[in-house]
Order: C-alpha cells, then sequence, then structure tokens
C-alpha cells in the first residue's frame, strides 16, 4: 500500500512517500520558496528516487489545515488533481492532529495522563488549538476538537479543563505570542524547543493517512474539504471583525 502525502497548511511544506506505515522518503522545506514552487518538484524527486510513477500510488493523504489558508488550497489543489487524474482514493487529516501524533512519537516521558496542546498561528492575535491525551506513543485521542481563540482567552481555556499536571505545548503558535503569556499560563506548559515539534509534517500525515485507511475513512476527491475555522481576513474585515492587541508581559 503505497501513499503520498502532501502537508502545506503551515511555514513547513512537505511530501512523503509511505509504503503502509514505513516511509520511504520524504522531502521538505521550511517555506524558502513558497510551496505552490516546490510541492510538486519534491513529488517528482520522490518518485524518481523510488522508481514509482502516481499511477502506482495507492492513496493520496492531504493535510487540509487548520492553517495558511493558501498553504491549504495548495496541498487540496495539488491531492484533488492526483486523486482525480489516476482515479484513487484521498484521506484529510488535520494538522493539529498532526502535530499531537509527531509529539507522541517524540516525547520520551510519556504517560497514559499526558495532555498535549496543540497551537498554530492564525495570525491576528489569534491561534488555532486543540487538546489531546496522549494513549500510547503515536496513540492520541482528541479532547478538545480542534478552534481558534484570542491569546488572550489563553488562560481561560486551560482553566476550564482543570488540568492537574503540565500540559506539553507544541506548534508555532507558541513561539509567535510567548512574550504575552501570563506567569499563570506558563506554569501550566511544559515547553520542548525541538523546532521538528512546531510543525505538522508529510510522514507524519501519511502514517496518521494510513490508520485511516484501515478503518475505511477515506474519501473520493470531491469529498475531501479544507478546515477553515476561522474566516479569511477579507471576510472578518468585511463583518467588521475588530483586530484586539495584545500587551507584552
Amino acid at each position: 500500500m503505497k501513499i503520498l502525502a502532501l502537508e502545506t497548511s503551515t511555514l513547513l511544506g512537505g511530501v512523503a512517500l509511505l509504503e503502509g506505515e514505513n516511509i520511504l522518503s520524504e522531502r521538505s522545506s521550511l517555506r524558502q520558496k513558497s510551496h505552490s514552487e516546490v510541492i510538486n518538484s519534491f513529488v517528482q524527486e520522490i518518485l524518481t528516487e523510488q522508481k514509482l510513477s502516481l499511477n502506482e500510488i495507492d492513496y493520496f493523504a492531504v493535510g487540509i489545515g487548520p492553517g495558511s489558508f493558501t498553504g491549504i488550497r495548495t496541498g487540496l489543489n495539488i491531492g484533488k488533481t492526483f486523486s482525480y487524474c489516476h482515479k484513487k482514493p484521498m484521506v484529510g487529516v488535520d494538522s493539529l492532529s498532526n502535530l499531537a501524533y509527531g509529539a507522541s512519537l517524540k516525547i520520551k516521558d510519556q504517560s497514559k495522563t499526558l495532555k498535549i496542546l496543540t497551537i498554530i498561528n492564525a495570525f491576528k492575535n489569534m491561534v488555532y488549538i486543540a487538546l489531546f491525551e496522549n494513549v500510547s506513543e503515536g496513540n492520541i485521542n482528541a479532547i478538545i476538537e480542534p478552534g481558534v481563540i484570542h491569546v488572550n482567552q489563553l488562560f481561560t481555556f486551560l482553566e476550564s479543563q482543570n488540568l492537574k499536571d503540565q500540559v506539553v505545548v507544541v506548534g508555532d503558535g507558541f513561539k509567535a505570542y510567548e512574550k504575552y503569556f501570563s506567569k499563570e499560563i506558563f506554569k501550566s506548559l511544559k515547553r520542548y524547543e525541538d523546532l521538528a515539534l512546531d510543525y505538522p509534517t508529510a510522514s507524519g500525515l501519511g502514517q496518521l493517512a494510513y490508520k485511516k485507511i484501515k478503518t475505511n475513512e477515506t474519501k473520493d476527491w470531491n469529498f475531501i474539504l479544507p478546515l477553515y475555522i476561522r474566516a479569511s481576513e477579507a471576510e472578518e474585515n468585511k463583518k467588521g471583525i475588530v483586530f484586539i492587541p495584545l500587551d507584552e508581559r
């Protein structure tokens, strides 16, 4: 079972080829160029390296967000085109689950009570957020499904969960806004300074897609939709949604 995974929802754009859950090859870039310029070349490089054609891919997996509106559309459009042209099923995986999955694999001091908070920068002082429980290495359950909040609401969000232990926090939203976090927020969070934990990866996407394939959670290309939790900037401006500034702590 060969899976081609395209992850373009954040600054780290990437492509991975998997045989089942085993990673055969991966390429990624922290947007040295735009994703639209590098993803197709990554696909070609990987296929050439593995001596495969697109028609030999069994499933196409894409990151559906939340994240960059343009980035999400890039991966979706490429993946849907491949799926349509080669008549192969697709799998969509959200970027916050992808982050939590990566943390579950890499963080060594794991326990069944480990909670993972995923935060992606949504800009305009907002973050995409979700909370997961680590069941075992590589197995996570969503406690709070993906949503979007203002950075000022983060402490209230954490307080509402009645958390007894520190929560591991991953995602580029932490680095973007940490200077605005209160001392109370920092007491609730445990942080690993590892860049690899802050971005959803194509290989993680492919492995999560494999889990979905095993439980028959595939879709036809036209049923894979982006996870747009908040409106675009133009739509927010039209609706009169006010930008709320932050105070540095």
